[in-house]
């Protein structure tokens, strides 16, 4: 094994670095060994394996610290039964972006409650982290050594305390900074400038690296530069700088080391899986995309490997936010280099098919995810972030994906964010909305049956891929949109409200509020998938049914054990009629496992306005 990372090192860095990063990763990995009390547990993948999407204080409840008032909702509503996976999202100490500006990686957010808490969630379900490493807080250690590091001379005592954090950044002079010129080739996922500037002050309380313009009232200035920002904010209203999230510097054998540290430390923590953050922005080379370099997946293929070594059990999910054909690499081929990727497509793409009626690029899709062979982690009901279009590009024509913004920022009122492709252009790369409200509009007078069944078509349609799906907990509730009387911190906020969980524990039970309404009727459909075989990651893959209907989605999930399923959906406000070949099914009647009614297959089935059927 050691070898085989020595050769891969080489990849990366210089003979000598790499035989020295192998020694210390292997020192690592055997102090992890023998300090450890985890026990590994396998991971089970079926049908029931459904992931929740949740931020440590979605729920609060004062005095009580919000991961005991999540673990009070997983308790009171069984949620480990219908979603044994919890995704919690960036619970460290952060400061902006709802916590993937990490300021410290070792510790748990006081406000949000202790290593303690998340272990007696980890008691219950199995617990998901975000390893957020491609770029840490301006506030964090190892951004604030390199930049405070570069401007302390070499005759100063200081600067010794601050050598290990010499380059954990890609950092400038105004000499040494790169040319437009040269930048203009990167695929910037914000259309702000990917070099942020920086000043080093030196107070009365020490020194600080702070991103933007000093204060005159601040200190004395001990120099200044550039630091690389892929995550890079507008500056506010009154020119401030707004951006926090700074990029480590994986050029730096010892980034690395730091953060298999990092690493480590999540998986003697408890975490079962681990989610790869931004992973495609990690290798940074100039006049390049900066994006899905070969060093990327080469760093991917080493993690893979320690991982296996030591916690063979611990799942890797890479998060890459992009077209179909980019993200499959990810799971690597000889060489594997995760375990499960993201998949997008089906959130924005079902949405798409709703709100258009065209049921073509959906079906084309379907068809190409075989290739994954359950190995993914699908978006069912969105995420925390916006309805993202990059992953549609492959299967929407320009036009189509134009119609779909103008519908949504129309009549859903969702809020647009804008990136940047190589040379400039500037692009709507997601819309942001609650998943209720980007398929059901946030004024709508029409039935709520109505609303609730189009819904649930997206919910339906994305629990029959294989692999892990995952639901945000917004879509879970079924929430409106935020509307914040201080107005939005940003446009993604609009998804991420924080509820006071009394009162939400009083719609949810009431089925006479749309949150009750909804919450049932997802329970009920999770709880059906569950225990049918035909919903297992390893089963086969789907097959698009040829129908004379085409204004209705027609899948066969087959199963390994016989039980195969049907699944029909309507994606019209209309009544629709289809006919199903019952000699290709090999039945002449099913069962809806949704409703309970009996469907004979000699005759049209009918299907009500946006009427989800799963046939078996």
């Amino acid at each position: 094994m050691w070898n085989n990372i020595y050769l891969k090192l080489t990849k990366l860095y210089r003979d000598d670095d790499a035989k020295d990063v192998t020694l210390k990763l292997k020192k690592l990995l055997n102090e992890f060994r023998n300090k450890s009390t985890r026990k590994d547990k396998k991971l089970k993948l079926s049908s029931s394996s459904i992931a929740l999407i949740t931020y440590a204080n979605t729920f609060i409840n004062p005095p009580e610290k919000p991961l005991k008032v999540l673990n009070w909702f997983i308790e009171e509503n069984s949620i480990n039964k219908i979603s044994p996976i919890v995704h919690l999202l960036p619970f460290y100490p952060w400061d902006t972006d709802r916590g993937f500006s990490v300021t410290d990686f070792y510790q748990v957010e006081p406000e949000y409650g202790s290593w303690d808490d998340i272990s007696e969630l980890g008691q219950k379900v199995n617990l998901m982290f975000d390893f957020v490493i491609n770029h840490a807080s301006i506030k964090n250690p190892l951004v604030q050594g390199t930049l405070i590091e570069r401007h302390l001379s070499d005759t100063d005592l200081r600067k010794e305390s601050y050598k290990k954090y010499k380059d954990f950044c890609l950092a400038y002079s105004d000499q040494e900074k790169p040319l437009d010129e040269t930048l203009k080739y990167l695929a910037r996922p914000r259309p702000t400038p990917v070099l942020t500037p920086y000043h080093v002050i030196e107070k009365e309380t020490g020194l600080e690296a702070i991103l933007g313009k000093p204060s005159k009232t601040r200190g004395t200035l001990l120099g200044s530069g550039w630091v690389w920002t892929t995550f890079s904010r507008p500056q506010n209203p009154a020119q401030e700088e707004e951006t926090r999230q700074v990029d480590l510097n994986f050029q730096n054998p010892e980034v690395l080391i730091e953060s298999i540290k990092i690493l480590l430390f999540y998986i003697g923590k408890g975490a079962d899986l681990i989610r790869l953050d931004a992973i495609g922005y990690l290798w940074k080379k100039i006049g390049s995309s900066s994006l899905h370099e070969r060093q990327t997946h080469t760093v991917l293929e080493i993690i893979h490997d320690l991982i296996s070594s030591v916690a063979p059990n611990v799942v890797t999910i890479a998060e890459v936010n992009e077209e179909q054909g980019k993200i499959l690499p990810y799971l690597g081929g000889k060489n594997k280099e995760a375990d499960l990727v993201y998949q997008f497509t089906h959130f924005p793409l079902a949405v798409y098919t709703l709100l258009t009626k065209d049921t073509k690029p959906y079906l084309a899709w379907i068809k190409t995810t075989k290739i994954f062979q359950g190995s993914q982690f699908i978006t069912v009901l969105g995420t925390h972030d916006g309805l993202g279009l990059k992953p549609v590009r492959e299967f929407l024509k320009e036009n189509q994906i134009q119609k779909l913004i103008n519908i949504l920022v129309a009549k859903h009122h969702a809020l647009p964010n804008y990136a940047s492709l190589p040379g400039g252009k500037r692009i709507v790369y997601e819309l942001c909305g609650t998943p209720w409200n980007l398929i059901n509009p946030p004024d709508s007078t029409e039935d709520f049956q109505i609303q609730l069944n189009r819904y649930l078509v997206v919910l339906a349609l994305g629990l029959s891929h294989k692999g892990i799906p995952a639901i945000y907990v917004n879509g879970l509730l079924g929430t409106n949109n935020y509307q914040s009387k201080e107005g939005l911190d940003e446009n993604r906020s609009v998804n991420r409200e924080v509820f006071i969980y009394d009162t939400m524990r009083e719609r949810l039970v009431n089925l006479n509020t749309q949150e009750g309404k909804v919450f049932a009727a997802i329970q009920k459909v999770l709880t059906i998938r569950a225990s049918e075989p035909a919903f297992a990651p390893d089963a086969p893959p789907l097959l698009v049914l040829n129908l004379d209907n085409k204004k209705i989605i027609g899948i066969l999930l087959e199963s390994k054990k016989g039980k195969n399923i049907i699944q029909l959906v309507n994606v019209t406000d209309v009544d629709q009629l289809v006919s199903i070949d019952s000699e290709k099914v090999g039945k002449e009647t099913c069962k809806d496992l949704i409703e309970g009614k009996l469907y004979s297959l000699k005759e049209k089935v009918t299907l009500s306005p946006y009427q989800t059927l799963w046939l078996k």
